[in-house]
């Protein structure tokens, strides 16, 4: 499979051409939405209750809800299936799965760093005494360990950042998305960097 992103973001601006309308219209809820919820959350924090907890928890999980709608639409557009507004609100039986899939993914991420931080961690303890200094910030010893957190976390995000649009698909798990996301990217990640 050839990869050109200059054919890549070609094809795709003459894409959104056709579909502007429709992404703005998008945009603009998703706006007035985080507007509203904004607004709503700034009275609540002032006392946290339970019920700011679960609105809280409702208004990320509507959000989910809608960027998995926005996905499909996304998707339908390159399926050549006709996209309407109210597709927007049709991934919500997807949610489960989306937040198993992203735990399962944010786990994977911090067993791959996992190297990195036992790496700090042992190092700091090391050099407790001079880690209030700044100067302790460049030394050697701990530029390596926050490298090999960074380093992994990127590398994986790259490999499993497409997860979710199988999940969409419909067809795939929660780690089987992860599996097949880890498939597609394989041999790409220097070019989707």
């Amino acid at each position: 499979m050839e990869f050109s992103t200059q054919n890549i973001i070609f094809k795709s601006w003459q894409t959104l051409k056709r579909h502007l309308g429709l992404w703005i219209l998008i945009m603009l809820f998703i706006f007035a939405f985080n507007i509203a919820v904004s607004a709503v959350q700034e009275k609540l924090l002032e006392d946290i209750t339970v019920q700011t907890v679960i609105f809280i928890i409702a208004a990320y999980l509507f959000q989910a809800g809608i960027n998995l709608g926005m996905l499909k639409i996304a998707l339908n557009i390159y399926n050549n299936v006709e996209p309407n507004f109210m597709q927007i609100f049709g991934s919500f039986h997807l949610l489960l799965t989306y937040v198993l899939a992203t735990v399962i993914f944010l786990l994977l991420l911090v067993i791959t760093a996992s190297p990195g931080i036992i790496f700090l961690v042992a190092s700091l303890s090391k050099d407790f005494g001079s880690m209030s200094r700044l100067e302790s910030l460049n030394n050697l010893s701990l530029m390596i360990p926050i490298l090999l957190i960074i380093i992994p976390i990127v590398y994986s995000s790259i490999r499993m950042q497409f997860y979710d649009y199988f999940l969409i698909d419909g067809k795939y798990g929660a780690i089987d998305a992860i599996k097949r996301s880890t498939v597609i990217t394989k041999g790409y990640v220097g070019k989707l960097f």
